[in-house]
Formats: C-alpha cells, structure tokens, sequence
C-alpha cells in the first residue's frame, strides 16, 4: 500500500437493542500493515449531529415524568405505543473528508397528519444508537 491512505469502506453495519445502523461509502485511514483508523473523532460523533441537528429525526418529547410525544414537523401528538422499526437515511459531511451515509432502523412512527416519519427516543435508544455505532466500527477492526 505505500503510505497511509484513505480507503472508502463500501458498508459497516452494527446492532444494539432495538438500533440497527448501516455505513455507506465510510472514508478511513488504511496503513501499510492493513490496520484501519477512523479519519476523526468526529466521523462517530458526526451521526448524532445529524439526527439531533441537522436533520432531526426525533419526534418532539415534553413532560418530567409522562412524556408526551409530537410530530417533529406539524406538532401533532403521536402515540409512541404504535411504533414499528423505520428506516432513516442521511447523507454525513465531517470536516475535510469525504460525505459518507449514515442510516438507521429504530423504533419510530407515522404522523397521521402530515405523513413524516418520526424515530421514537424513548428506552435508551440513543445510547443503542451509540452501541451500534461501536459495534459497527469495533467489527470492521476501525481503531477508535
């Protein structure tokens, strides 16, 4: 291989729980001896910064103790206990590299109003969401 190089992963997938998260096209450094390292802290990080930021995929929650839920795009209430597994796709720019995708399949539900789809956090699937993104790279031998 020469030098340390980038390499483009064609597809990592991991599952925690109820997550299950898919890598599409994920730049990574490749070295002489075949070890992997991820580009930048920020390629793990850079997921939770679309679904959260950029791109909010989860339904809006309010209440200390009863939460209640609403579609993140009209505000209408949803009932959560209808939700079902939802596939969410987005495309990842971090820093200088190469844009990768990112798509997850977690618990989420329909508006009827307005039709959008809403991921549901609710039973820690932030932090399943989190374990899936380590299980994905730790599988693939990516050196955190």
């Amino acid at each position: 291989m020469g030098k340390d190089q980038i390499i483009i992963m064609d597809r990592i997938e991991g599952k925690a729980g109820k997550a299950f998260v898919v890598f599409t096209n994920l730049p990574v450094w490749a070295s002489e001896d075949g070890s992997k390292k991820r580009m930048d802290v920020d390629i793990s990080v850079a997921p939770f910064d679309e679904i959260n930021k950029n791109q909010p995929v989860f339904a809006k929650k309010k209440g200390a103790f009863k939460k209640k839920y609403s579609c993140r795009s009209c505000g209408e209430a949803l009932d959560i206990s209808a939700a079902v597994p939802m596939d969410f796709t987005f495309d990842v720019a971090c820093n200088q590299f190469p844009t990768f995708t990112f798509a997850m399949n977690v618990p989420g539900v329909v508006c009827g109003v307005c039709g959008i789809g809403n991921a549901v956090s609710a039973g820690g699937i932030e932090e399943e969401i989190g374990s899936a993104i380590i299980e994905a790279v730790n599988s693939n031998s990516i050196e955190m």
